[in-house]
């Protein structure tokens, strides 16, 4: 089946670039099978690099994805997709040990990823070339529909935090984001999970949004300075459990929740009775906190960026050893 093929392809690559050590062969069989389930992850150190950002992942962790596709009755039984235990922490290159060997393979590997970029977006061209003529709905592009239609996704978990202790010596900051859940249902016109069928013309979903917040730490603790485990640990407790709000941390806003009811109308290029997009929001009180040591860490950080982008190039000519009483290496 050609959307198979396609999941596969996707997955495959995108897992392939960012986790370490992933068996495709095993994710390539578990997709045909119906059933993927990958537990502990670790993500890679340069898994950053498309972005063009001096930094690193000092710890990266998945604790589970799972996939269930129904290949037998995607008509009648919905695509579920969880992601839970997202936890990464991210430094500047710098705080990274140099090593010649990991970072030849790391910009090799960066540069592969680039080319198959380029090779995809000239291919996307030439397709878009070859089907210029309208053509009715195919088989395969019902069937992505009905899949969409039916996709329910359960997110949860989620830890993403910074560190940088070069920027300010003397006031290491930290900034991050944290989640506890975020889901998304389909529904029928009463926002009741539900089942569509091919022929209802309006898709309906139900998300929820739990215990998100982000926070800006002006004098931080250092997680990195930690083992791995003890790394990990720390990112863990930064999500909020059962209503307790972690300590430790500057908000930018607190936790805040939300709901959102979004109606699609996938015939709204003919049909006109109702909009393309509806989307109603109902979120309970945000409130914004931005204090002046927040801002000039900021500015600090922006700074410092630059300054790191430019420094990074020669990271292989800098000795691994402090300047003070090592001046005949330095």
């Amino acid at each position: 089946m050609v959307f198979e093929l396609v999941v596969v392809d996707v997955l495959n690559r995108f897992l392939g670039y960012y986790v370490v050590n992933l068996d495709t062969s095993q994710l390539s069989l578990g997709i045909w099978k119906g059933d993927v389930a990958l537990k502990n992850l670790e993500v890679k150190e340069n898994a950053l690099s498309q972005l063009d950002v001096p930094f690193k992942v000092k710890v990266g962790h998945i604790g589970n994805l799972k996939l269930r596709i129904p290949w037998k009755n995607l008509y009648t039984q919905p695509f579920e997709a969880v992601l839970e235990d997202i936890y990464l922490l991210i430094v500047p290159s710098s705080r990274i040990k140099y090593d010649p060997l990991k970072e030849e393979k790391q910009l090799l590997e960066a540069k592969q990823q680039e080319l198959k970029r380029i090779e995809e977006t000239k291919q996307k061209v030439v397709d878009q070339e070859q089907q210029r003529e309208e053509k009715q709905d195919t088989f395969t592009e019902k069937l992505v529909t009905q899949i969409i239609k039916n996709l329910q996704v359960k997110i949860s978990n989620i830890h993403i935090r910074y560190e940088d202790d070069i920027t300010n010596r003397e006031k290491p900051l930290s900034f991050g984001i944290s989640l506890q859940n975020l889901s998304m249902q389909t529904t029928d016109q009463y926002w009741v999970p539900y089942l569509q069928d091919e022929t209802e013309k309006l898709v309906r979903k139900l998300i929820r949004l739990d215990n998100l917040f982000a926070y800006w730490n002006v004098q931080s603790q250092m997680f990195y300075l930690n083992d791995y485990d003890k790394s990990l640990d720390n990112l863990k407790n930064g999500v909020v459990n059962e209503y307790i709000v972690p300590k430790g941390y500057d908000f930018v806003f607190r936790p805040i929740s939300a709901k959102a009811k979004l109606q699609m109308n996938r015939r709204s290029d003919f049909d006109f009775s109702d909009p393309k997009i509806n989307l109603e929001v109902e979120l309970h009180s945000i409130a914004i906190e931005f204090n002046k040591p927040q801002y000039f860490s900021v500015m600090e950080l922006l700074e410092s960026v630059d300054m790191m982008t430019q420094n990074l190039p020669y990271r292989k000519f800098k000795p691994d050893v402090p300047l003070h009483f090592h001046a005949k290496e330095w």
